[in-house]
């Protein structure tokens, strides 16, 4: 055979041999891409047995089950790590076993603390994933791989019709999701109200709260007798009252007066008004807002406990009330105008005054009745939630210029018994709602409207933490190290709350009752900065605007 015949013949065998390889890839590329397409467009195997695609996973031991929306940063512990926050708190994060950015935002405080997340690190975690969340990128969706490849995750890009579908999809969501909020909140509504819940947005002061722990030789007094031995200045007839109230649990549960108690065994006291509790009258200057035979409205001063409590037994606002009406009540028995009404003082008088309260540090509009029949009725408006409450807030961070609605349901903080906290409703939360509006921001610190269509304890200040927007002063939620700044840079040393407008109807003639107190001096002079720092954004909102 000559050579000539024999190098025809090689090529040819080549030729063939190229020709089935490429059928054969070609082959294994369709039933790769169908199960693909099988696999809701992740890249899985192929029935022929071909090896999956490479995905680049983090180094890191954390890795996230899904990835935010930046082509740069795919992974959950990379957009942390781009908020600045440590490697402690990163790592704290990605142990919770959230997912997402979503999943970060809505970790509740009992989350963050059984992670050990840093305090200081919350409100850094919470409004930097908003504000990751807000900057999304159009086309791109998270898919996670199948479980046989590890627990990560890569980007789709996804075409219009595509796109259109999982807007709809979130849009439909997030419809259900406010039903089921709305729902929940009509129920709250027509549910009547607890003697707590029926407060105003202060109820249950820190300083009117108090925990006490059970040691050893206690174990054979009673619950009433042991809480009158640790605070002498009441009777154990008051401390019966409390738990009568549902005011006093032992192990986080409400107790009777006769409970018996272990060593170690926690006891929490919310102190209230109660005819047990006897308070002197003294004279003081009250800022009186409006005044009738029925009512007494007055602008409440920062520092001043609306009535006796631990710690302040004596110079609330209830001795100087009590004092006022005395002296009137003494005025009108020396025209022959009435007969004196009955010992003010005693604990019957006490709680025929007190309608609501507001916290240690928060000024602004609070409501006094004159008579147990005004109180009942005015009482009655705010458990109906038919009380209009809108308060002025300085806080850290940016709330955006739509409105916000909050509603996470609020309960004592399982980790600090004083304090409140967002709680699941499964858990033992109820039922809030408020919304912000912001009035004008600087790009640092915000002038905000609040609105609140409940009573929680401490409502207002649980929320806007939650939201990573805590009161500027605060200590019990906000943020220490912007309260320190503010210290030094505007002598700033209470939460910037303020009950700027109240309304309601006269219990007895039915008018329309409005009342607005004006701002304090140093809520106004940041408000005031925040204005007039260059670039800053101001507007006003339902004549909340000052």
């Amino acid at each position: 055979v000559e050579s000539s015949d024999v190098m025809r013949w090689t090529a040819k065998g080549t030729v063939m041999r190229l020709a089935v390889v490429l059928a054969l890839a070609l082959g294994a590329s369709a039933d790769f891409k169908a199960s693909t397409r099988r696999a809701g467009g992740v890249r899985a195997p192929s029935a022929v047995g071909r090896s999956p695609p490479r995905v680049a996973t983090a180094a890191s031991p954390f890795t996230s089950k899904a990835s935010p929306f930046s082509r740069k940063a795919r992974t959950l512990e990379k957009q942390l790590r781009s908020l600045s926050l440590t490697e402690d708190a990163v790592a704290a994060l990605l142990s919770t076993r959230a997912g997402s950015l979503d999943e970060i935002a809505a970790l509740s405080d009992d989350a963050l603390v059984a992670a050990g997340v840093p305090r200081k690190s919350w409100s850094t975690a919470r409004a930097g994933a908003a504000l990751l969340l807000s900057e999304k990128a159009e086309g791109i969706e998270i898919v996670a791989l199948p479980s046989a490849f590890g627990p990560a995750a890569v980007a789709v890009r996804k075409g219009p019709r595509a796109r259109a579908a999982a807007f709809a999809a979130a849009n439909a969501a997030e419809a259900a999701m406010a039903a089921e909020a709305e729902k929940a909140l009509e129920k709250a509504a027509a549910a009547p109200a607890s003697a707590e819940e029926a407060e105003a947005e202060g109820a249950g002061d820190v300083e009117e709260l108090a925990e006490v722990t059970v040691a050893a030789g206690e174990e054979a007094l009673r619950l009433d007798q042991l809480l009158s031995a640790r605070f002498p200045a009441m009777s154990r007839s008051y401390f019966a009252s409390l738990c009568e109230q549902g005011l006093v649990t032992v192990g986080g549960q409400p107790a009777a007066k006769a409970s018996k108690l272990r060593p170690g065994t926690s006891v929490s006291v919310q102190f209230a008004a109660t005819e047990e509790m006897t308070c002197t009258p003294q004279r003081m200057d009250l800022d009186v807002l409006w005044e009738d035979d029925e009512l007494l409205v007055l602008n409440k001063p920062a520092g001043m406990v609306v009535h006796p409590a631990p710690g302040n037994w004596a110079g609330t606002l209830v001795n100087g009330v009590l004092y006022r009406l005395q002296q009137q009540a003494a005025a009108a028995a020396a025209a022959g105008a009435s007969a004196p009404p009955a010992e003010l003082g005693s604990g019957d008088a006490l709680t025929s005054t007190v309608v609501h309260r507001l916290d240690k540090g928060t000024t602004g509009a609070i409501t006094f009745a004159k008579s147990g029949e005004a109180q009942r009725k005015v009482s009655a408006l705010f458990a109906a939630r038919q009380v209009s409450k809108h308060y002025l807030a300085i806080v850290v961070g940016d709330p955006g210029d739509a409105p916000r609605e909050i509603t996470h349901p609020i309960g004592r903080d399982k980790s600090n018994r004083l304090k409140m906290a967002v709680v699941a409703e499964a858990d033992g939360g109820r039922a809030a709602r408020s919304v912000v509006r912001k009035l004008a921001c600087n790009g640092r610190f915000s002038l905000v409207s609040v609105e609140i269509f409940t009573g929680r304890t401490h409502q207002i200040r649980v929320h806007l933490r939650a939201e990573g927007l805590p009161v500027l002063g605060d200590e019990a939620y906000g943020s220490k190290q912007w309260n320190q700044l503010a210290t030094k840079t505007h002598s700033v040393r209470r939460p910037l709350l303020h009950a700027h407008k109240l309304g309601f109807a006269h219990p007895t003639t039915g008018e329309q009752l409005a009342f607005e107190a004006p701002l304090p001096a140093d809520l106004a002079a940041l408000a005031q900065w925040i204005r007039q720092t260059p670039g800053a954004t101001s507007k006003t909102a339902g004549g909340d605007d000052e």
